[in-house]
């Protein structure tokens, strides 16, 4: 008789190769959902975020004469988190762990530094006693440290409920990059940098829909039953898709609870 075929074994895919073209994919689709969307991209971007940021002028950097569409704290809050879980995509995407306490440290450190400066601005609004008066660039710098933070924690959590073979730590190291660029970009908006309005919005946009997305794989992967079975990223591509729908649907059944409830009235 002759000996069975055997089926070829599929490698994983290489760090560095396939996570970029995921992510890639993902931004083209939502530049394409942004250009076909009606109204503008910033008025799009303003719709997704509306069910959970308030959304008020004095709270948002001006470029050009007009509002970014996410406050200044939760552009550094998302785009943060999309800087960070974009790197971790290219570096460290099989990582389930944290190389040290000293990480973990820094990332709770990050989240409680943005508590605190949140914390003081609640009660400068409410006229209690505070510590300082609320500054955008207080705000938006704590809110990076919170999103990093966030980042480095959450994403451990999606690896280990998608891959069979975890690989890699994450680092310190892993924060650097994320971190400068974000430092970097926060400076070109307090120095006012029309240029930056597009890209800004979008990167953090994009990382509001990817906190939701994140949660969203983990639920299906487990729901499923599909937790750490994923040899490759094309394994997660149905998932990964479901999960991103599920992520501006769900973005914007709150946006639109919050218009049914109180319309446009800005919130305090």
């Amino acid at each position: 008789m002759p000996a069975p075929r055997s089926q070829p074994s599929r490698l994983p895919d290489p760090d560095g190769v396939a996570p970029v073209k995921t992510a890639a994919r993902i931004l083209l689709l939502l530049a394409l959902g942004l250009a076909l969307a009606p109204g503008s991209p910033l008025d799009t971007m303003r719709a997704l975020g509306f069910g959970l940021d308030p959304q008020r002028s004095l709270h948002s950097f001006f470029l050009a004469g007009e509002p970014m569409p996410i406050e200044a704290r939760k552009v550094g809050i998302y785009g943060g988190f999309g800087l960070a879980a974009g790197w971790l995509a290219w570096r460290r995407s099989r990582a389930t762990r944290l190389q040290s306490a000293a990480v973990y440290a820094v990332a709770l450190a990050g989240i409680a530094i943005m508590a605190a400066d949140g914390t003081n601005a609640l009660f400068f609004d409410l006229g209690l006693p505070h510590l300082y008066a609320p500054r955008l660039d207080l705000r938006v710098l704590t809110g990076l440290a919170a999103g990093l933070g966030m980042a480095t924690l959450l994403w451990p959590v999606w690896a280990q409920a998608a891959w069979r073979s975890p690989q890699g730590l994450i680092g310190l190291r892993d924060l650097a990059a994320p971190a400068g660029l974000g430092i970097v970009t926060i400076v070109g908006l307090i120095g006012g940098q029309a240029w930056l309005m597009i890209p800004v919005s979008l990167v953090a946009t994009g990382g509001l829909v990817t906190v939701v997305a994140l949660l969203n794989g983990v639920l299906l992967l487990v729901a499923l039953r599909r937790e750490a079975t994923a040899d490759g990223w094309r394994d997660l591509l149905d998932v990964a898709t479901l999960a991103l729908v599920m992520a501006v649907l769900e973005l914007l059944a709150l946006a639109t609870l919050r218009y049914a409830l109180i319309g446009t009235t800005p919130l305090p």
